[in-house]
Formats: C-alpha cells, sequence, structure tokens
C-alpha cells in the first residue's frame, strides 16, 4: 500500500483557526492521520498556554494524529530570517529541541519527531537530533530515525511570494505524477495557504490527485516504527516517556538566550517549494 504524510506546519495558537480549517479540509477527504507541526514559542512572542486551541491539540493526539516539534521560534537568534537553524551549532539546536519539547510538554503536548523550520536542516541538526530523545526527525526528502534513514519526498505550495505563488501550484502538480511510483510521499499545508484562494484550490486539487494514486494516511513515525510519545510527570517536572525516561540535559531555565523577540506578530508565508 502506498503512503502519505500530510504534515500541517506552523500549528500555533495563533493559527488555530487556519489550523483546525486545514484539518477538516484533510478528514473530509480520507480517513487518518495526520502530522501537527508546532512551534513552542512562535516568534518569540507566542506562547502555548491552557486552553481550547491546546486541549483540540491534544485530542486530536489522542485520536491518532502526530504532533511534531517544528523549531522552537521559527525565526533565527537575530530575527532576520525564519531559517531558525542557520548557523546555529548542533549544542545550540539541541537546547532548542530540549526547550521546545519541555515547554510543550508543560501543557500536555508530547511531540516525539522534529521537522526544521522551512527545512532548514543543516548538518549540525542531524546531530543534535541524533543525540536528543526524539524518536524520528524529518527533512525535506528523508525521514530519520536513530541508525535508519527511509526516503520521503515533500511536496507543497509557495506562498511567501507572487512568482511562488504563481508557479507552485503547477510544479506541484506535476511532482505529484512524476513522484506516483513512490511508496511513500509527504504533502506540506501551511495556514498561509488559505490565504489565497488559487492555493487552497491547488492545495485541495494536489491531495486529491495524490489520494487517487490509492495512498492511504500515515504519520512519520508509522514509516520508521517509532513508538508514540506520551507525557508523564515525573517529580513535578514533566519528562517524555517512549519506553525509557529522560532528563534534559539542561533546564529552561538555564537557556534565558534562545528565545528572542521579533518586530511584532505576523503569519509566516509557506516557502514551499
Amino acid at each position: 500500500m502506498k503512503q502519505l504524510v500530510v504534515a500541517i506546519h506552523d500549528v500555533t495558537p495563533g493559527s488555530a483557526g487556519a489550523v483546525v480549517r486545514l484539518r477538516e479540509m484533510v478528514a473530509r477527504r480520507a480517513p487518518g492521520p495526520v502530522s501537527l507541526l508546532l512551534v513552542p514559542r512562535f516568534l518569540g512572542d507566542e506562547p502555548w498556554r491552557a486552553g481550547h486551541f491546546t486541549r483540540w491539540t491534544s485530542a486530536r493526539a489522542a485520536a491518532g494524529d502526530e504532533l511534531v516539534l517544528h523549531g522552537f521560534t521559527h525565526i533565527t537568534p537575530g530575527g532576520t530570517s525564519e531559517r531558525e537553524l542557520a548557523h546555529l551549532s548542533a549544542t545550540d539546536i539541541g537546547n532548542r529541541i530540549d526547550l521546545g519539547r519541555s515547554v510543550l510538554h508543560g501543557v500536555g503536548l508530547a511531540p516525539g519527531g522534529f521537522v526544521a523550520p522551512c527545512y532548514d536542516h543543516p548538518r549540525t541538526a542531524h546531530l543534535a537530533c541524533a543525540r536528543s530523545a526524539l524518536t524520528w526527525w524529518a527533512t525535506r526528502n528523508g525521514l530519520y530515525r536513530k541508525g535508519r534513514r527511509l526516503l520521503l519526498p515533500s511536496l507543497g505550495l509557495g506562498a511567501s511570494s507572487a512568482l511562488k505563488r504563481a508557479t507552485s501550484p503547477s510544479i506541484a502538480r506535476v511532482a505529484a505524477a512524476v513522484l506516483a511510483p513512490a511508496r511513500s510521499l509527504r504533502l506540506d499545508l501551511h495556514p498561509a495557504d488559505l490565504d489565497h484562494r488559487g492555493l487552497l484550490a491547488a492545495a485541495v486539487d494536489v491531495l486529491d490527485r495524490l489520494l487517487d494514486q490509492g495512498r492511504e494516511l500515515t504519520t512519520h513515525a508509522r514509516l520508521v516504527g517509532a513508538p508514540p510519545q506520551t507525557p508523564e510527570p515525573v517529580g513535578g517536572v514533566h519528562h517524555f516517556v517512549t519506553g525509557r525516561s529522560h532528563t534534559l540535559r539542561k533546564h529552561p531555565s538555564s537557556l534565558p538566550n534562545v528565545i528572542n523577540r521579533s518586530q511584532g506578530g505576523r503569519r509566516l508565508e509557506s516557502n514551499h517549494p
């Protein structure tokens, strides 16, 4: 059976309405899970708190959707680029992974895998992921579990410029046809896609084309045989359970410089392709 991972990017409290719409759009077309890519402190200004959307996200995870860590702020320390991990050391990336998981765990959300913002995944990110308690991580065309790599090409749309909005739908449709023989594919959806009627129509069309290839929805973790993660309070501090306990290398309070504020909140435009 051919498989399809549908990944909804930039999941934050501020994008709640768009995320729910995208999730419902997928549900109307096929049963099965999707991957929700969570940003713990979007642009440094948007923390997760207990509330309706956090409960919705937790309920989706309980129903089988996959929670994924998607960077920490989705912006560089200097606030100049959405490519958060660019030029960071493995230690710095590892700190962001640990802190992001801890922040989300504090509201009862347990991401088990990692996808870098904008798929900007330098070599140092591979080192950081391998050293972390993550069970898997993914790049634009690959899916990794410690000691294992699977091919997972991704398709998506681009909303960040007029040129991308004009050309990415055709590129995605061609890619869907060319990659039809592939056993596993990933379709990336962004909240910003909903801001443009042509991109929304293209997203629906590409999803339908991929499903018409006989694909069933799955998750990254299922593809690599990784166990699901659940939060468990240990000594008053939440840790991640993957069949073994894990303690953060650094407590979040020792990482004050990880959070860097940007110039006001905004919705990130999707950077695909």
